[in-house]
């Protein structure tokens, strides 16, 4: 197929795309997981994981050496975790919810109006200082896993979500953006 790769080449790449693959069954696998917890039919969770697992968009990306399969992995144990938090609300789960979203903020920033998942969790329970209390929890746990990435960002391109580096890397390369690296 690529005639300009030399058989090395080609096994390289295998390596490279097989831990996405990984990633992507392990996305299925974790879907399984949370259907399972919101039902009690035993075809459901079968049905919702084959699902995702056939999807276009997944079957497309499995093999592809991006950060979108980690993304997708780390969205659904993020839904797993939160609803773990629903069934039993507590500190430690709510720890462990933004541990989940510190590691996704640190591999897509795109993922950060997902902080409202901590929000709307915390509304869950019952009690202004209890809902306050778990908010600090996440919000702190969030900044632990993800603070030092937003930092690095703040001193080495002035913003902590790298907006104008990033703009001006994707004019560059023809994607989206404007020639001077402004945003639209």
């Amino acid at each position: 197929i690529f005639l300009h790769h030399s058989d090395a080449d080609l096994r390289f790449l295998l390596w490279l795309r097989l831990p996405n693959v990984l990633l992507g069954a392990l996305t299925v696998l974790i879907t399984f997981f949370v259907i399972r917890l919101i039902t009690s039919d035993d075809w459901t969770p079968l049905v919702a994981a084959s699902f995702v697992a056939f999807l276009p968009r997944m079957m497309f990306l499995w093999p592809f050496v991006t950060n979108d399969n980690l993304t997708n992995l780390l969205g659904a144990v993020l839904t797993f975790v939160a609803l773990r938090f629903c069934l039993a609300p507590g500190r430690w789960r709510m720890a462990i919810v933004g541990v989940v979203l510190g590691l996704l903020l640190i591999t897509k920033l795109s993922t950060l109006p997902l902080i409202l998942v901590i929000v709307a969790l915390s509304l869950l329970v019952p009690g202004w200082k209890r809902r306050v209390g778990l908010f600090i929890v996440g919000a702190m746990s969030t900044l632990v896993v993800s603070g030092w990435y937003l930092a690095q960002n703040t001193v080495r391109y002035g913003d902590p979500l790298a907006r104008k580096a990033t703009a001006h890397y994707l004019s560059i390369i023809g994607g989206l953006g404007t020639p001077d690296g402004q945003a639209y």
